[in-house]
């Protein structure tokens, strides 16, 4: 994947994320697994940022 497709996904995930914690709870279970999602995302891309400037 590469950082735009990380940046796509990233947001997406944040949307949906934001959304549901919005409708129910932000410790709703499935808003606490998107958000574990997003994480690793977010990593995927610092790591992908990183490794690029080396």
């Amino acid at each position: 994947m590469n950082t735009n497709e990380l940046l796509q996904s990233i947001e997406e995930y944040r949307s949906q994320m934001v959304k549901l914690g919005m409708a129910s709870s932000f410790s709703d279970e499935q808003v606490v697994q998107i958000s574990d999602q997003l994480d690793q995302l977010l990593y995927k891309y610092q790591a992908t940022v990183f490794h690029s400037k080396e």
